[in-house]
């Protein structure tokens, strides 16, 4: 019985000791989000080569729509 004790006691320090040599996850990629206050939409004919512009040049930069930047 005292053997038992003491398997117990060691196996329950070691894990104690050991809990603190576990890894961190990593953590997650910053997600970046561009945000647009206009008063004429996309869709629109007359603001429609300004707002393409605009997408081109996000584009130029890495950044495309519904996907991360690389």
């Amino acid at each position: 019985m005292r053997r038992a004790v003491v398997a117990f006691v060691l196996a329950l320090a070691a894990g104690i000791l050991s809990a603190p040599l576990t890894g961190d996850a990593q953590q997650p990629a910053k997600v970046f989000r561009i945000g647009i206050l206009a008063t004429v939409p996309p869709t629109t004919p007359e603001a429609s080569r300004l707002w393409e512009v605009f997408f081109q040049g996000l584009r130029e930069l890495g950044y495309v729509d519904g996907t991360e930047r690389l």
